[in-house]
């Protein structure tokens, strides 16, 4: 938008007046991304123009942050923004003339500055302008669970510095995928982990507040296979707790071989669900796992689920059932 002390010297020109002109007269009717960094470095694309019009007359366009000049290039581009959830526009689909600012100036502290856009190079061409922010620096401290599923939906708490809001462009990176983010505050945010085909290796992971730079912290999520349970063995016990049970299955120990890298032993439970209560498993290898039973004076059965993020649970059903031990009065 431009500022209130522009306003009576911008006039509102139509479409077919901007292209008609005989001199250039440059509007801006979207720019991608809106905000960047206080570091600077952010590629910024402008659609609007007409820019294909003017293109062969003048080759060098300029991008203008407050007070900062940079070059601009002439590109193919989509005519309306290609959204996260849709695939990235072919040569045949970038039919439309845009400009791509050279990476955005650094500054000094978070700001809110006009950008405008002039093929002719003075700015005397443009008619308007547009808001762009510079937010601070975006750090992750922790995140929570480290690892899940390769299926993903994994529920991810993250903890840091700087988070900020930006709608659809506030996102969690895993490795080379991203989700939307949640954020809460400005040091707590939560996302969801996408589908992966890699498990048992370190997928870098960020956040980035305009789809485009990520937080540069050293953190790693990893994925397993999915767990399940075949046995129960025993599959009963006293009501007042305390049986050994044995789980057999498939994929609980999928960091064997990386174990210096991640360990999920702290996060490894049974869970009694009909309890609503869970203990502490011990893997012992990957197709069994030990836990040890709760008291259950009131159930007389429960489902027996295990985790190794201490979030997700299997679903396989397998029951464990509680008796009242035998009494012996006289022999």
């Amino acid at each position: 938008m431009p500022k209130d002390s522009d306003t009576d010297a911008i006039k509102d020109f139509s479409p077919a007046e901007l292209n008609n002109s005989k001199t250039p007269l440059i509007s801006i009717s979207s720019i991608e991304p809106e905000q960047g960094p206080i570091s600077g470095e952010t590629r910024v694309l402008i659609r609007g123009g007409p820019f294909s019009k003017w293109e062969m007359q003048y080759k060098r366009p300029k991008c203008k942050f407050g007070d900062y000049v940079v070059d601009a290039t002439y590109v193919t581009c989509t005519e309306k923004r290609v959204r996260y959830n849709e695939k990235e526009g072919r040569h045949k689909d970038r039919t439309y003339r845009c400009l791509q600012c050279d990476n955005s100036p650094p500054v000094h502290a978070p700001i809110q500055v006009s950008l405008k856009v002039s093929v002719i190079g003075d700015f005397s061409d443009s008619i308007d302008e547009s808001l762009y922010t510079y937010y601070p620096k975006t750090s992750i401290y922790a995140f929570y669970p480290r690892y899940g599923p390769k299926d993903g939906d994994t529920p991810v708490q993250v903890w840091g510095d700087n988070f900020i809001d930006f709608g659809d462009e506030t996102r969690c990176g895993f490795g080379t995928k991203t989700t939307r983010a949640k954020v809460f505050n400005s040091t707590y945010a939560e996302c969801h982990s996408p589908q992966s085909d890699v498990v048992e290796k370190p997928i870098p992971f960020t956040i980035s507040l305009n789809g485009q730079q990520n937080s540069r912290d050293t953190l790693f999520f990893y994925y397993y296979n999915w767990p399940s349970i075949e046995e129960l063995v025993p599959n009963h016990g006293p009501e007042m707790g305390g049986t050994h049970v044995m789980l057999k299955g498939r994929n609980f120990f999928p960091f064997k071989e990386i174990l210096d890298e991640i360990d999920n032993a702290n996060d490894t439970f049974c869970a009694f669900l009909d309890l609503k209560v869970r203990v502490p498993a011990i893997v012992t290898n990957s197709t069994r796992a030990m836990c040890i039973s709760p008291p259950s004076y009131y159930w007389h059965q429960s489902r027996v689920e295990i985790t190794l993020n201490g979030v997700e649970y299997t679903d396989d059903d397998k029951i464990f059932y509680y008796y009242k031990p035998p009494l012996l009065f006289d022999v």
